[in-house]
Formats: C-alpha cells, sequence, structure tokens
C-alpha cells in the first residue's frame, strides 16, 4: 500500500515538473520574440531615419528649383509686358522696324492702333505706300500730310517721287519749299540741280550737305560726287 501511494506521489511530481517546463518554455519563447520585434523596430526606425537625412536636402533643392523656375517664369512674363507698352509706347519706331523687315502686316496694323484722324497717321500710311512702291497713292497723302504740318522727311519724299517719275523740275520745285537745315535735302537738292545742269549749284549743296550727314555710305557717295563735279568745273 505504501509503495502504490509512493508511485502515485511520483508520478503527481512528475506532471508538476512537466508542467513547470512548458510554461518556463512558453515564458523563455515569448521573450525572445519580444526582443525580436523591438530590435526590427529599431532597425526600421534607423532606416527611416537616414533615408530622411539623405533624401531631406534633394528635396529641399528640388523645391528651391522649382521655386526658381517659378521666379524665371515671373520675370519672363514681366519682360514680356513691358516690351509690349514698349511698342504701344513707340508705335513709330515699331512700325518703321517693320517696314524694314518688309512686313507690310505688322505695319498695317500698327496704323490701325493709332488716332485715324492724327495727322502723323496720313504720313504714316503714305509711307507704307511708298514702301510698297504705290507712288501714286504716297505723293496724294503725302501732299496732303505737308499742308498740315512742315515735314522736311514727307517733302523729300514726294521730291523722291517726282525725281522717279523723271520729272526734274516739279521735284526740284518741291524741294524748294524746305529751308537747309535737314542733310538728306540738302543732298537730294544737290542732285536735283545735277539733273537739271547746273553743276555748280549742286556743288553747293552737296558741300552743305555733306557735314549734316551720318550715313558713311551717302557721305562716301557724295564725296564722289563733289570730286567728279569739281573735275568737272575744273575746279582744285
Amino acid at each position: 500500500m505504501s509503495e502504490l501511494a509512493n508511485a502515485l506521489k511520483k508520478i503527481k511530481q512528475e506532471n508538476k515538473k512537466a508542467k513547470f517546463s512548458y510554461g518556463a518554455v512558453k515564458h523563455v519563447g515569448s521573450l525572445t520574440l519580444n526582443k525580436i520585434y523591438f530590435i526590427v523596430l529599431i532597425l526600421i526606425t534607423i532606416l527611416i531615419s537616414l533615408y530622411t537625412y539623405f533624401k531631406i536636402p534633394d528635396f529641399d533643392r528640388m523645391v528651391k528649383d522649382y521655386v526658381s523656375v517659378d521666379e524665371d517664369r515671373s520675370m519672363f512674363n514681366k519682360k514680356v509686358a513691358e516690351y509690349e507698352k514698349f511698342k504701344r509706347d513707340n508705335l513709330d519706331s515699331y512700325f518703321y522696324s517693320s517696314l524694314i523687315k518688309k512686313d507690310f502686316t505688322s505695319a498695317s496694323n500698327v496704323i490701325e492702333r493709332m488716332d485715324n484722324k492724327s495727322a502723323k497717321v496720313e504720313k504714316l500710311k503714305a509711307v507704307l505706300y511708298f514702301a510698297k512702291n504705290d507712288f501714286t497713292m504716297a505723293k496724294s497723302l503725302l501732299e496732303s500730310y505737308v499742308q498740315k504740318e512742315k515735314d522736311p522727311t514727307a517733302i523729300n519724299l514726294i521730291s523722291f517721287i517726282y525725281y522717279s517719275y523723271g520729272d526734274y523740275v516739279k521735284a526740284n520745285k518741291m524741294i524748294q519749299k524746305e529751308g537747309l537745315k535737314d542733310g538728306n535735302l540738302l543732298i537730294n537738292k544737290g542732285m536735283l540741280a545735277e539733273r537739271l545742269g547746273d553743276l555748280r549749284t549742286a556743288l553747293e549743296f552737296y558741300e552743305k550737305g555733306l557735314p549734316l550727314i551720318d550715313n558713311d555710305v551717302i557721305k562716301y557717295k557724295v564725296k564722289i560726287k563733289i570730286k567728279s563735279i569739281k573735275l568737272a568745273l575744273g575746279i582744285q
């Protein structure tokens, strides 16, 4: 009987040890997983920190570049607006630059943007026709214009039109209406006098007009004319 009791007691003790061992193993396993989770969390935090550390400067630079592009665009738009204002305020310059480029459409658009009743518009229309070699319309508008404004350029153009027609008398008559302060007019008067055979008068106009001319090519041509006339007149 005592042996049976001892055996049962021994079995109970072994069961207790087994339960204790299982719980201990389970506890140890739980601690190990917690440590792993903690280590993984630390590693993730470190990686995120490193990524942020190296990438934020790039992001800042990208933002700065974007702002710079935006500022450049704003500056460009400002310059365009200033240029458009400059064109509006300097329509005459834009008109003549269009004529030089033979952009007659742009030149016509400039005229349309002006006050159609002003004398200046009449002159610009005449100049446009002149540039298109429509001398008939140009002469008509110019003759109307010079009755309102004493403009050496307009008178010079009218004289040139008569000159191109071969009507040197009318060209000379027209150009004599203007004073002697404009270099181009003086040179043209010299050309007309030369055409009419009055070499001494031509020489006088050429010599008076030469110092007033800024264009080097025209100056060179006038100097040649002066030399040839002096040679013809026997003047040293």
